[in-house]
C-alpha cells in the first residue's frame, strides 16, 4: 500500500494490534478485530448523514422485514484504489449444514 494511505489509515486512530495487521495483511481488522461491515456510500457530508442514513433504513425494512435474513452465499470483491467502485471477483454459494 502506499506510504500517504498507510499513514492516512494509522492517523484514524488505529491501536498496536491493527497497524501491526494492516502491516502483515493489508487491513487492520483481521481475526479478533475483525468487525463486520457493509459499504453502502462514500463518504458523504454531515449534512446529508441522516437523510441519507433513513432513506437506507426505509430500503433495507422493505427487502428484510423484521424476519431472519437468509445468507446464501459470500461475495469477494476488489477495489483497485481509493475512488474505484468496487467490482465482483468471484461469489461463492453456501452449502446447508447437514
Amino acid at each position: 500500500m502506499p506510504d500517504d494511505e498507510r499513514a492516512r489509515r494509522i492517523a484514524a486512530g488505529l491501536s498496536d494490534r491493527e497497524t501491526q495487521n494492516l502491516d502483515r495483511w493489508g487491513y487492520p481488522y483481521v481475526f479478533e478485530d475483525f468487525r463486520f461491515h457493509m459499504t453502502l456510500t462514500g463518504r458523504l457530508p454531515p449534512e446529508r448523514r441522516d437523510d441519507v442514513l433513513a432513506l437506507l433504513r426505509q430500503s433495507f425494512g422493505r427487502r428484510c422485514s423484521d424476519g431472519p435474513l437468509t445468507v446464501d452465499r459470500l461475495g469477494l470483491f476488489k477495489q483497485d484504489d481509493s475512488r474505484a467502485r468496487f467490482r465482483v471477483l468471484c461469489h461463492v454459494p453456501l452449502n446447508e449444514a447437514r
